[in-house]
């Protein structure tokens, strides 16, 4: 492999230190399961390969400034806001953990704003769905509750 290679995917001794001693915490004091874990050191890795990348080798000496051009990297590469929450929820956590072991004063994070996921529309019920709500068998159903599910479902004619 060539070192630029390399150096896209490597993640240095002292930020690997400091995510392995996270994740230790995450299984033992918070009893996360093994799937919050991989997660939390997925996104955390791939914070300390661009930060890597960018000149610093300790992801906890990393500033307000850098985790923006991080979240800025990850906007150009087209990731959803979603998946931006979620490596921030990580990077806020970890960054606590780094400040109840004194290895820092203060997060980067807290002065960042989440990006905006955008809000879907609920489901809304089909006509056929609505019928065999109300018409379910041995099924007492409040009349608020059937009056929200009409309205909801915009469905009059069945209501009404």
């Amino acid at each position: 492999m060539k070192k630029s290679e390399r150096e896209l995917t490597y993640v240095p001794a002292a930020s690997k230190a400091h995510i392995d001693s996270f994740i230790e915490m995450l299984w033992l004091e918070k009893g996360l399961s093994e799937h919050t874990q991989q997660s939390y050191r997925t996104d955390l890795t791939k914070l300390a390969i661009f930060s890597n990348n960018q000149g610093l080798k300790d992801i906890a000496l990393i500033t307000t400034e850098q985790l923006q051009d991080y979240l800025a990297y990850r906007f150009d590469k087209g990731l959803s806001p979603r998946s931006t929450q979620r490596a921030l929820s990580a990077i806020r956590a970890f960054f606590v953990f780094l400040i109840n072991k004194q290895v820092r004063v203060d997060s980067p994070v807290s002065a960042l704003a989440s990006p905006k996921t955008p809000k879907s529309l609920p489901a809304s019920l089909s006509e056929q769905q609505v019928e065999d709500l109300l018409s379910a068998p041995g099924q007492m159903i409040p009349l608020n509750v059937a009056t929200k599910v009409c309205w909801k479902s915009s469905m009059q004619r069945v209501c009404g």
